[in-house]
């Protein structure tokens, strides 16, 4: 009943690198949520359930987090955070 909206918002800080995606659809349901990362878990029979789990391994494999958040009727808003990289001393 109202036109769908993508919100993308990017920060650094000096310790963490985020990025949000945020929708406002009708929110995941509270049934579903503890299954979005499990490798083949889909809510669609034509999909394969891979694009959440591979993308949790990926940010993981490089010390980011991939979270969501979701209120039903409101929207989701799924979070990757990454560490900042700190400079290291370089030697002359």
């Amino acid at each position: 009943d109202r036109p769908g909206k993508i919100t993308l918002r990017l920060e650094q800080t000096a310790d963490q690198v985020v990025i949000e995606v945020e929708d406002n659809g009708t929110g995941i349901d509270e049934q579903i949520r503890a299954n979005l990362f499990d490798p083949k878990f889909s809510t669609n029979s034509s999909r394969t359930g891979l694009g959440l789990p591979i993308s949790h391994r990926i940010v993981e494999f490089y010390g980011g987090t991939l979270d969501f958040t979701t209120e039903k009727e409101e929207g989701t808003s799924f979070r990757i955070t990454f560490p900042t990289a700190q400079p290291t001393s370089v030697m002359p």
